[in-house]
């Protein structure tokens, strides 16, 4: 490899690295700032708080270094250009589709590495991140007290008795009332029950050894009896929190835990899955495509000294705004075929635009 060339990517990855911590600490330090004071008010000590913040990291680094490569590499290229040393090298004969192979080259090395990061290290920090957060979820649902021996309503129509309260998170003797029926009022007894809170974001009390009694308008009464049953605690508004009854942490089941693989073999059953797999290929095709045009723009055609400053500029924010529309289109609901393809289409627009640029446009001297 040609002393320039390996100049070259060691300076394009100087300033990716650097600006990859940039602005990934940005993204990180933005997300903290957000959480702190949820974090913190459920119980989480410092050094947790520390680890949730670790584990954050990661993701932060896959969705911003689409960006922070395609910033990179038009600073680097603009760099080689204003000190004539494209010029130089174009005066010694060399073709600018060497120049636009060792670009395209580093952005398909850098879109693996991606790919990589996607499927295999950020799903195990996600699911750290959310078992950690899930767990202080938990504690800060065992933390919630519930007046006790005082009527109180926790849904439309629906009254909670609650006869004791030995110790945190379990309650005695509760008696529940639901008058939203229009023929019927429904009588709900439990000998006792545990508070917790649902993977939809509600409060939740597990009843134990009860009944269930309904009585209509015209005094019918039916009894019914349970060994075990929930009531939603819809005004509690307490966050969710992955736990079984017996108090164990469930694994979290969202797309972004799950490897590459796993989404392979469950996208034709699950959308979900078949979206975070689509999302994770256009990041990659992104990062690619982006630096095919980036050469074609700056070594394409034969490079000024000065003037550099507006192609860099026009190039970065088509790269913003292709990268927020295509985010745009991942992150709406109804995720249909039709906008698979719209997703990787803006994905590869770069690529496709690039000829245009006349790559091999001979030197005019």
């Amino acid at each position: 490899m040609h002393r320039l060339d390996q100049r070259f990517l060691v300076r394009t990855a100087g300033a990716f690295a650097l600006i990859l911590i940039v602005i990934t600490l940005s993204a990180t330090l933005s997300q903290a700032a957000r959480l702190t004071a949820d974090i913190l008010e459920r119980g989480l000590s410092l050094s947790q708080f520390a680890m949730v913040l670790l584990t954050m990291m990661p993701k932060m680094v896959e969705l911003v270094t689409p960006l922070a490569f395609g910033i990179a590499m038009v600073l680097v290229c603009i760099h080689r250009n204003e000190n004539g040393t494209t010029l130089l090298l174009r005066a010694a004969g060399r073709s600018p589709l060497v120049d636009g192979a060792l670009v395209s080259m580093l952005g398909l090395g850098v879109g693996l590495g991606l790919l990589a990061l996607s499927g295999l290290v950020v799903p195990n920090t996600q699911l750290t991140f959310r078992t950690l957060y899930t767990q202080a979820q938990a504690n800060s649902a065992a933390a919630v007290t519930l007046p006790v021996s005082v009527p109180f309503s926790v849904g439309d129509n629906i009254t909670l008795v609650i006869g004791a309260h030995p110790r945190d998170g379990r309650y005695e003797d509760m008696v529940a009332i639901d008058t939203s029926g229009r023929e019927e009022t429904v009588i709900l007894r439990a000998a006792w029950a545990t508070l917790s809170s649902s993977s939809e974001g509600q409060a939740v009390l597990e009843l134990q050894d009860g009944s269930i009694q309904r009585v209509t308008d015209e005094g019918r009464q039916t009894h019914l009896s349970f060994t075990s049953t929930a009531l939603s605690l819809d005004q509690l508004g307490v966050e969710p929190a992955l736990t079984t009854s017996a108090g164990t942490t469930r694994r979290p089941d969202r797309v972004d835990t799950r490897s590459t693989q796993q989404l392979l073999e469950q996208q034709h059953s699950d959308a979900a899955a078949r979206k975070e797999l689509i999302r994770r290929l256009a990041a990659a095709l992104s990062l690619v495509s982006f630096s095919v045009l980036t050469a074609a723009v700056l070594f394409g055609r034969r490079p000024h000294v000065n003037g550099q400053a507006l192609a860099a500029l026009t190039l970065i924010g088509v790269l913003v705004i292709f990268l927020l529309l295509q985010s745009a289109l991942i992150s709406t609901s109804g995720f249909s075929p039709l906008r698979i393809w719209l997703v990787l289409a803006i994905s590869i627009t770069p690529l496709i635009l690039s000829p245009f640029i006349r790559l091999v446009q001979p030197l005019k001297r």
